[in-house]
């Protein structure tokens, strides 16, 4: 590995030891079937696998907030008060946010 590679190599894995957090604001589509629903709202992923979705209404205050990591999915729909803690899978993120997984499945 030539020496220009090799800072260059050094210089990623610096950058990913750093990394920490990812903190945007995002606009999701879902699309199923005939419906199409647009989420604006700010997304929050952390290198321990977890991450947060919060939707926001017009003025800014989360109407949906949704989080998880490798084992559970919790749903928060603040309007209605309800929450709902799933076990993670593709199932479960069909099931609470009508969504099919676009992942293969394992065999």
């Amino acid at each position: 590995m030539s020496p220009e590679v090799a800072a260059a190599y050094a210089l990623l894995l610096r950058n990913w030891h750093a990394f920490h957090d990812l903190r945007t604001r995002a606009d999701i589509t879902i699309r199923q079937d005939n419906k199409t629903q647009r989420l604006d709202g700010v997304l929050l992923l952390m290198t321990t696998s977890s991450m947060r979705f919060e939707a926001l209404s017009p003025l800014g205050t989360p109407l949906l907030v949704v989080g998880g990591d490798a084992s559970t999915l919790t749903v928060w729909e603040t309007m209605n008060q309800r929450a709902y803690r799933l076990a993670a899978s593709p199932d479960a993120t069909r099931r609470s946010t009508g969504c099919r997984s676009t992942t293969p499945a394992r065999r």
